[in-house]
């Protein structure tokens, strides 16, 4: 935890590493490489840790979402949504898991879907800009204007510092029309 406050990821994935051989049975370190690989972007060291963690405690639900975040990311949207699911089977009130979840089914153009996953994981305050500017597209998709207004403008107030902030300032803009004088 010291070398990952200090911003080493290498010296915290060596001490991790330890860690998992001290206690093999344990999913837990496996998980924090997994997690510190894939911040750092090696998704294959990611995924084989992942697969490990979950492996080992097959309820832990931060196991599966976090392998179902690294299958999406390298794009094997079958085997994230597995992941996403069997994260929903031990914890159907996980934001994380209905966040990647939402994501997954919106990738697939299964917006109907798509859109109690993205809601629960918003009500709920999950981080990921994208479940809340996709869904806000959802409903845009879906034609339902106000609430799409609603998200766009949420996404805008959490990430003011959006790098699509100008996209979606001109969406808002077509959805509400000129300002009112």
């Amino acid at each position: 935890q010291e070398a990952e406050q200090a911003g080493d990821l290498v010296g915290a994935m060596a001490e991790l590493e330890k860690a998992s051989a001290m206690v093999p049975n344990s999913a837990i370190p496996n998980f924090h490489l997994a997690r510190l690989a894939f911040a750092s972007g090696d998704d294959e060291r990611a995924l084989t840790q992942a697969q490990t963690a979950s492996s080992k405690d097959a309820a832990c639900a931060d196991c599966w979402v976090l392998q179902a975040r690294i299958e999406r990311d390298l794009g094997h949207p079958t085997e994230a949504r597995e992941c996403a699911e069997k994260a929903l089977e031990i914890s159907p009130d996980m934001p994380s898991a209905h966040g990647v979840m939402g994501l997954l089914l919106y990738e697939a153009k299964e917006y109907p879907e798509a859109l109690p996953s993205l809601e629960a994981a918003v009500a709920a305050g999950d981080p990921d800009p994208n479940v809340h500017l996709f869904l806000a597209n959802s409903y845009l998709v879906l034609r339902q204007g106000e609430p799409a207004v609603e998200a766009y403008r949420n996404y805008l107030e959490l990430f003011p510092d959006a790098p699509n902030r100008d996209q979606v300032e001109r969406m808002l803009a077509q959805l509400t029309g000129p300002p009112q004088e």
